[in-house]
């Protein structure tokens, strides 16, 4: 096997962990607002803090005119396994989640991150240049502009954290099926059955992808462990509440500031979070692989992607005011 395909193979089971702690890191920080935790656990997360700005975050103005009257807001999720956590890596998974207030809707997008983009100052490259080059606010600004979005704060974890989660909470009971053992035998799971998973358990069962239905089951996987891992928290009740989180919330980064984070708590609430809708960008039928100057590139239609974005985002009323 090549290195090539090694690489590849390595970089799918990251991300699918990427996209899994990603989300997390959003339900770590709705819970706490859910129960009501306080401003000193809520401290706990490390808060970084960026302009917000149209000008600095590159939102255009046609668009901010016409979402300001929708409801939806709109938040980017980060995910990268950088080894120096004081140095930004590249975001090696951005998801959009967008809370619908009017339709009680949580809703995520992934974007790939080898979308072929412009970064203002360095041309044509991958989107998750952009936060290496730039940190958080030039990846939103990247984002915002060549996706037309609002996009304000972020929400990043690293998923190193993830086993030590689901350890934290005694596991997670998951049921395995006869054809996902090949994704499982390495840790110890040789029988269908269900079994509770630890933490090194439930994160090869999420990046299983080479068995069943591929990518479809595999995100069917990712949502399962994380509803378990979201039941498990509240099982832990109110009075034991303020001890998980002040286990769980150092996992997260984010631009939230405290207020930031109980009205999304109070928004998520309000929402249907038992059934997440998706999409990834670029579509399958408005994308090819490309090659330039020997780097490996995924270019997409800019048109058809945008309109399936903004209507998932933003319904059927919103058309794109940029052509």
């Amino acid at each position: 096997m090549s290195n090539k395909v090694k690489k590849a193979k390595m970089s799918k089971k990251k991300k699918a962990v990427i996209i899994l702690s990603s989300i997390l890191g959003t339900i770590l920080i709705v819970t706490a607002a859910i129960y009501g935790i306080t401003y000193s656990q809520l401290s706990k997360i490390k808060t970084i803090t960026i302009p917000k700005t149209i000008k600095a975050l590159g939102i255009p103005p046609q668009v901010a005119e016409i979402v300001a009257k929708a409801k939806v807001t709109n938040i980017i999720l980060y995910g990268d396994d950088r080894l120096n956590k004081d140095e930004n890596g590249r975001s090696d998974s951005m998801i959009v989640l967008s809370l619908d207030e009017t339709n009680k809707t949580v809703k995520l997008c992934s974007i790939m991150r080898d979308s072929y983009v412009n970064i203002e100052g360095y041309g044509m490259t991958k989107l998750n240049h952009a936060f290496s080059y730039g940190g958080p606010e030039l990846s939103i600004k990247t984002i915002n502009q060549n996706y037309e979005l609002d996009i304000k704060d972020f929400i990043k974890v690293d998923f190193d954290g993830l086993q030590a989660i689901v350890n934290y909470l005694g596991g997670v009971e998951i049921p395995i099926k006869s054809y996902e053992l090949p994704g499982l035998t390495s840790v110890g799971i040789t029988k269908a059955g269900t079994y509770n998973l630890t933490g090194v358990q439930a994160l090869a069962y999420a990046r299983i992808r080479y068995y069943g239905n591929n990518d479809y089951e595999r995100t069917d996987r990712q949502r399962l462990v994380l509803s378990k891992i979201f039941e498990k928290i509240k099982a832990k009740g109110v009075t034991a509440f303020p001890g998980v989180m002040s286990k769980l919330l150092p996992y997260v980064q984010t631009s939230l500031n405290s207020n930031d984070i109980l009205n999304l708590g109070l928004q998520m609430v309000a929402s249907d979070i038992s059934n997440i809708a998706q999409l990834r960008l670029p579509l399958d039928n408005y994308k090819k692989d490309s090659t330039i100057d020997g780097v490996y590139y995924l270019q997409w239609d800019k048109q058809p992607n945008l309109d399936a974005l903004h209507k998932f985002i933003w319904g059927d009323d919103y058309q794109s005011p940029i052509k």
